[in-house]
């Protein structure tokens, strides 16, 4: 039996395990997913974070898509990925479609890219990531620069004299 004089210093030592044990598990398990964008450099969009997630890049240019799920639980995990823009509401271009599955506590990564010429230039479009569980949404645009090297997106008017 545990001496009744240090009985609490045991509880308050067990409780504080506890709390720690529950932070932990609720910051690390679950399903996470990221987006790595090469579009002259590679960037990352972890979609966690609350900043905004868009890709720019000049028309005519390919731009490589890498997506990964991590799944940090203790059953594995499975679902079908899709990657498509959009236009608005209309659904431009379907990139691929795939099944996957996720063992516990490891990773996949799928990748793809996307040709700027099969879309319009100076246009704003949208990637939509879907899963079995999660939509991710990502801004698109794609400069078309003249022949110059004037950029002639819709928000910049240089005056011709």
């Amino acid at each position: 039996m545990v001496n009744t004089k240090n009985q609490g210093l045991y509880i308050g030592v067990v409780c504080l395990i506890g709390i720690i044990a529950i932070f932990f598990f609720d910051a690390y398990i679950g399903i996470y997913d990221t987006l790595y964008v090469e579009e002259g450099w590679e960037r990352e969009i972890a979609f966690d974070k609350s900043y905004p997630k868009y890709v720019r890049a000049d028309y005519g240019e390919t731009v490589y898509f890498r997506y990964e799920i991590t799944n940090r639980r203790f059953n594995e995990y499975n679902t079908g990925i899709q990657a498509s823009v959009w236009r608005g509401n209309d659904k431009d271009l379907t990139l691929f479609s795939v099944n996957k599955s996720v063992k516990p506590f490891d990773s996949i990564t799928v990748e793809w890219t996307l040709e700027t010429e099969k879309l319009e230039p100076n246009t704003k479009y949208i990637l939509k990531i879907n899963t079995n569980t999660f939509e991710r949404i990502v801004r698109m645009e794609f400069y078309q620069r003249d022949k110059i090297g004037i950029d002639v997106s819709p928000e910049i008017i240089i005056p011709i004299e």
